[in-house]
């Protein structure tokens, strides 16, 4: 997975492991600081998860 500069990654060690989990196929799903609880919206829970690059950096843009 090669990071590009205009999507933060190169300066986020945490989007920069999610896109490289979703590259290897993962779902990835954004918590809470020191919590086990989803910090998503859409109300699904962990089945809100996704593996899209695009999503995960809309995630970290909205709350890094």
């Amino acid at each position: 997975m090669t990071a590009h500069k205009e999507d933060g990654a190169r300066d986020n060690p945490f989007l920069t492991a999610a896109l490289a989990y979703a590259a290897e196929g993962y779902i990835v799903l954004p918590l809470w600081p020191k919590r086990k609880e989803p910090h998503i919206k859409q109300g699904k829970g962990f089945r809100g998860g996704s593996k899209s690059p695009d999503q995960i950096r809309h995630w970290w843009a909205l709350d890094p």
